[in-house]
């Protein structure tokens, strides 16, 4: 495409059938923007690519290998995506089922951390979805709090979603996604060792680590490996032991502490067999420490007191 393609505003109509309403989100590559099909009147999100990146080959073809990708996946906890193609007015595009809610991101600021049960609902359904993937041989390679979308449901309760395909890898080839060695592709402070390095063998166990960094975030209230640069992090993330969850936080249950910092291991040999085993792992410390704690806390109670919910814990100051 040689011509840049039109800013898209309210009003606009995209493939000649989604009728564009407003604008949901903007990020480096693209924006995203609710709008409604035609014919159908279902309510759509319509992710654009930016004009300045429409005559770049490598973005479009991320852009491009993200909608396949996440096309082939069709898992639950991995947005959906219902259409795609290239509009002559307003360039490459794609359609994915409109989510309401927020990131775990987001939720991240307000709360700094999050409980038990949610670490079980909304963390290791994601990493059901990325087993699904890697079963499939993508590597997602930008798993953080921010590509975890908490979407809303009707009964009030938030359901998880993954984000973001546009960096993965797919099978033992890069065709579709071409860097240069020694290039950083991702978010630093949730990239592997051998992703930092730029290995292009890395494989599935790349994305434990990330999920491993977004546990102990979620989990700590903090990053397991901080700096003030570029430069700190990547250090801190190739050479840096992070301070074990129990020095951390003495009320994380050990079992789900072990999991967490085994898949921060600098070796990927030294990690999980699977993102399968390790989402297995996670769900039976969490299940577990719960149970227990709930008996517990039965016992100690009188006997016309409420019986316990849940494990919810306490929210913190948001992050400055």
């Amino acid at each position: 495409m040689t011509t840049p393609p039109a800013a898209l505003e309210p009003g606009a109509v995209v493939g000649g059938r989604y009728a564009i309403r407003s604008l949901i989100a903007e990020g480096g590559m693209g924006a995203v923007w609710e709008a409604v099909q035609a014919h159908t009147n279902r309510v759509v999100a319509v992710k654009v690519l930016h004009a300045r990146w429409a005559n770049n080959d490598v973005t479009v073809q991320r852009f491009i290998q993200e909608a396949r990708i996440v096309a082939e996946l069709d898992h639950p906890n991995i947005a959906q995506i219902i259409d795609g193609g290239t509009d002559r007015r307003y360039g490459v595009y794609s359609v994915f089922e409109r989510l309401y809610g927020g990131s775990l991101y987001e939720w991240i600021v307000e709360h700094e951390r999050l409980d038990l049960l949610q670490i079980e609902r909304w963390i290791v359904p994601v990493m059901h979805g990325l087993t699904a993937a890697h079963e499939r041989g993508v590597v997602h390679r930008d798993v953080k709090p921010e590509n975890i979308y908490l979407a809303l449901q009707a009964d009030g309760s938030m359901h998880s979603k993954l984000l973001d395909f546009g960096i993965s890898k797919v099978g033992s080839s890069t065709a579709l996604v071409r860097t240069r060695t020694g290039t950083l592709v991702g978010t630093p402070s949730y990239m592997s060792p051998e992703q930092t390095m730029g290995d292009r063998a890395l494989d599935h166990r790349a994305d434990q680590w990330s999920v491993a960094v977004v546990l102990y975030e979620c989990l700590a209230g903090r990053l397991p490996f901080e700096g003030g640069s570029l430069p700190e992090v990547v250090a801190g993330v190739l050479h840096g032991t992070p301070t074990p969850l129990a020095q951390v936080d003495g009320s994380v249950p050990s079992a789900l502490a072990g999991a967490v910092m085994r898949a921060l291991a600098k070796n990927p040999a030294d990690r999980f067999a699977s993102m399968r085993s390790f989402a297995s792992e996670v769900h039976d410390a969490c299940r577990v420490a719960r149970t227990t704690l709930a008996h517990a806390e039965t016992q100690s109670q009188p006997r016309d007191a409420a019986p316990l919910a849940a494990v919810i814990a306490t929210p913190r100051r948001p992050r400055p």
